[in-house]
């Protein structure tokens, strides 16, 4: 059962940092617009 629980903080961990990546890229995106709004 010790196992198991290991095996659900991974997973909670992995989709924490997809989330926070997701993040960041949608973050990243929205200055790449706004930049080639500045710029016409």
């Amino acid at each position: 059962i010790g196992g198991g629980t290991d095996k659900n903080k991974l997973n909670d961990k992995l989709v924490i940092f997809c989330c926070l990546e997701h993040i960041a890229l949608s973050v990243q995106l929205e200055h790449l617009k706004l930049k080639q709004l500045d710029n016409v």
